[in-house]
């Protein structure tokens, strides 16, 4: 029950936090956090869920004042390179790993994003 008590502690001030300069839950959070779970993957998805409602809460309460028109286009743009820098990611570090030694500038080596990209 204490881990359960400290964990509320935590968020509050948290979001205290959150609230007062408009960051700093996650960073707070996890100063402390990784001490009270059992793994350190347990506490960053914990603390990405507390955000993450954290955030909704807020979004739900000032829905009104948001100003729609500037908001889609960056949000819009964030999803597409968003999209792109994962894929981008995910396609050199699964490449990476299988392959292990592609130094030798050999052209089966050449997995650029550029490649698949600009193509």
């Amino acid at each position: 029950m204490t881990v359960l008590l400290s964990i509320f502690l935590l968020s509050i001030v948290a979001s205290f936090i959150q609230r007062t300069t408009g960051f700093g839950f996650g960073i707070f959070i996890m100063t402390m956090l990784p001490f009270l779970m059992p793994s350190y993957a347990e506490a960053t998805t914990l603390t990405g869920l507390l955000a993450m409602s954290n955030s909704i809460y807020i979004a739900i309460r000032m829905h009104r004042y948001v100003q729609w028109r500037r908001v889609v286009p960056i949000l819009c743009a964030f999803v597409v390179v968003s999209t792109l820098s994962i894929f981008c990611l995910l396609n050199s570090a699964t490449l990476l790993i299988v392959s292990g030694h592609c130094g030798q500038n050999r052209p089966e080596c050449d997995f650029s994003c550029s490649n698949w990209l600009f193509a």
